[in-house]
């Protein structure tokens, strides 16, 4: 009984940033069809972010920057810690983009 109280604690910390993010399921099939990135062959912009750490941080890094002005579709490698960025150069605002990493919880996130 005495686990209890350190199970439930275990389960609510987990990988958090400053916000709560939106739960996200994944169709891990075979026949999910797979996500293609940048369809547009559109230019590309490479943000390193140390600290998303799983799937969860990846997924509020991705709808963070999908909302930010001239940002066309967001890729990211949890395993290298980096973002990817397919832009429109001529809306895009890096130090916006920073800003809002940062805002959600995503310090020292650096555009490579």
């Amino acid at each position: 009984m005495k686990l209890y109280p350190l199970v439930v604690l275990a389960a609510l910390v987990g990988c958090s940033t400053s916000e709560t993010l939106p739960t996200t399921t994944v169709d891990a099939s075979p026949a999910a069809a797979p996500q293609v990135f940048n369809v547009a062959n559109l230019p590309t912009v490479s943000i390193s972010t140390p600290s998303m750490h799983c799937e969860v941080c990846a997924a509020g890094i991705e709808e963070v920057l999908a909302g930010a002005s001239g940002v066309k579709d967001v890729k990211c490698d949890v395993d290298s810690h980096t973002v990817t960025l397919a832009v429109d150069e001529s809306e895009f605002d890096k130090d916006a983009a920073i800003a809002s990493l940062d805002k959600a919880g995503f310090s020292e996130s650096v555009v490579q």
